[in-house]
């Protein structure tokens, strides 16, 4: 009697030990599913960000983020202001490059006339001042008419921009989306056939400011593709003037 009672006090553990064996594999089960699921739909949230690209013109795909409307990286700033600097200045008698049978083999330049003005400046430097403001461009392009050298458009003379230093914009107080920029630079004149050249300072306060960049879908001029590319970084350099002496000690240092 006693056995008997025993294997059936024996028997009703096992049954409960059973259950709860079954209750937690069920509640494991739950979990395991509740993590994969997690998982699964996190992994899609991340494939689906991670896809937030661009294709640039060129072919070249880069990640996008959002910015705000008049937000511009240094480096984007830094490369616009060297880039149309070097277009304004870089005279060498021949068109811009723009692959790399042109480069091998370029074009004599021309010139373009400047209203009001017998002087020619480069194409080069035309296309890089749509990259000023409206009423600085006027300025520039007769200021550049004023000292590019005749002899440019027959290749017996040539001029180098060389930037020495170019800072990091400073953001102007109370305007989101202006800065300013110390340019130390210099331009060197060749002559044909000379290797010295003459150098001549050319240091620089450059103003940039953020403007929306044009978008010219509909339009397919060659003048309008040239503006479009020109300001694709959304930038305009509204106010250049000559660096004053403590500002060029300090960006020398």
């Amino acid at each position: 009697m006693t056995t008997a009672k025993r294997e059936s006090i024996n028997t009703n553990k096992s049954n409960s030990n059973s259950k709860l064996g079954l209750l937690v594999l069920g509640v494991g089960i739950l979990t395991s599913i509740n993590l994969i699921v997690s998982l699964f739909f996190g992994t899609i949230s991340l494939g689906t960000k991670s896809q937030n690209m661009v294709q640039l013109e060129n072919g070249k795909t880069i990640a996008a983020r959002e910015a705000a409307t008049k937000e511009r990286s240094s480096p984007v700033v830094r490369s616009y202001v060297e880039k149309i600097m070097t277009g304004l200045y870089t005279m060498d008698g021949y068109l811009p490059r723009t692959s790399i049978e042109e480069a091998n083999n370029p074009t004599p330049d021309p010139g373009i006339e400047i209203k009001n003005s017998e002087a020619k400046i480069t194409t080069a430097a035309w296309e890089a001042s749509f990259g000023l403001d409206l009423k600085l461009r006027q300025e520039i392009l007769d200021e550049l008419a004023g000292i590019t050298p005749k002899s440019v458009f027959n290749q017996k003379k040539s001029v180098v921009f060389v930037p020495n230093y170019i800072g990091e914009p400073v953001s102007i107080p109370g305007k989101p989306g202006y800065w300013t920029i110390n340019l130390v630079s210099t331009l060197v004149a060749f002559e044909a056939g000379e290797q010295l050249g003459e150098v001549i300072p050319n240091n620089k306060k450059i103003y940039i400011r953020a403007v929306i960049p044009p978008d010219y879908k509909e339009f397919t001029t060659p003048v309008a593709q040239i503006i479009a590319n020109v300001r694709a970084s959304g930038l305009e350099i509204y106010h250049i003037t000559d660096l004053t002496r403590e500002e060029l000690e300090q960006s020398t240092l």
